[in-house]
């Protein structure tokens, strides 16, 4: 089936080993994510041991891919 991978340069740079996101099939409403961390831009751990705000994190991490 094909599919678009979804990527955001606002993001950690992980994505040589993890897609962010998927579209499937391509250019459908159907988003699947999954696997997100709490990881600042430059790829720290964001927040150590503050779990209210690395669930923040993972929120906007989720809301910067679905734009």
């Amino acid at each position: 089936m094909v599919h678009d991978i979804l990527y955001s340069e606002k993001l950690s740079d992980l994505a040589d080993v993890f897609v962010q996101a998927t579209r499937v099939p391509a250019g459908s409403d159907v988003i699947h994510v999954s696997g997100l961390i709490s990881r600042a831009k430059d790829g720290s751990v964001f927040a150590p041991g503050d779990i209210t705000e690395q669930t923040r994190q993972i929120l906007e991490i989720l809301k910067t891919i679905l734009a």
